[in-house]
């Protein structure tokens, strides 16, 4: 005796075909020939001026600015390097000198 099963109820391969989610392939009686795209000419655009090479581009107005280049007279806080440079230029000059009147110091003696 088979059993039937219940109205609604979706047989074994439906149920695998929903799960997957894939169509029974039905063969195709005729092949469907699509119609080829038809190609308009384009019109030829003008040729654009060519940008200019950067290489070769002349600077801006404004270039250089009118403090250019920066005088060797600014101050420390213009520029904290060359205050550090003399900081350290200034403690080589004083050890040498007090090297020097310690050595003169203890040849009197």
């Amino acid at each position: 005796m088979s059993e039937q099963e219940p109205p609604g109820q979706p047989t074994p391969e439906e149920a695998v075909q929903a799960v997957e989610g894939t169509e029974p392939v039905a063969e195709a009686a005729t092949p469907v020939v699509e119609p080829e795209p038809v190609v308009e000419p384009i019109a030829a655009a003008p040729d654009p001026e060519p940008a200019p090479d950067p290489a070769v581009a002349s600077p801006p107005a404004d270039w250089p600015p009118a403090d250019w280049p920066p005088s060797a007279t600014g101050t420390a806080d213009d520029r904290p390097e060359v205050g550090v440079g003399a900081a350290f230029a200034g403690g080589i000059v004083a050890a040498w000198l007090l090297k020097r009147l310690a050595r003169r110091k203890h040849r009197r003696a």
